[in-house]
């Protein structure tokens, strides 16, 4: 994969396959009815496995955050990665290692998360980062 600077605010576009991406999302994974259940040790352990299931699919992890009861989930994979199959790696990668890590989990009962997700295309491209393409192929 090759990065190539576009002229807006250092952002990157990365070359892979000869496709020129920056697709970012923002995904939020929240608790089963919405328990409080998340301790601070635990995010740390769900952000490192973010960042592996982020890295296993060429992707990265851009931001992470959340509370007690959710987690909040900025990252960026390539167009040949389908969002619904890595939200599904992430909350089961997630939850099979918490309840690992943390036995007091399994007393929830089956189920960590909330059946469902939400996920965010995040911005639009900048203009001029689509005439730098454009440039670059000769037009």
């Amino acid at each position: 994969m090759d990065n190539i600077g576009s002229d807006m605010k250092n952002q990157y576009y990365i070359n892979e396959n000869n496709c020129f991406f920056d697709i970012s999302y923002k995904m939020v994974l929240a608790t089963k009815g919405r328990q409080s259940t998340l301790s601070r040790e635990m995010h740390r352990v769900a952000k490192h496995v973010t960042l592996e299931r982020c890295r296993a699919r060429n992707g990265d992890l851009l931001e992470f955050s959340g509370a007690e009861d959710h987690l909040e989930i900025s990252f960026s994979l390539p167009p040949s990665e389908a969002v619904s199959s890595f939200a599904n790696a992430v909350k089961t990668s997630i939850s099979r290692r918490l309840r690992r890590d943390f036995p007091e989990l399994k007393l929830l009962g089956a189920g960590l998360w909330a059946p469902s997700y939400f996920v965010a295309s995040l911005g639009n491209p900048p203009e001029a980062a689509i005439q730098h393409y454009l440039q670059s192929e000769g037009g």
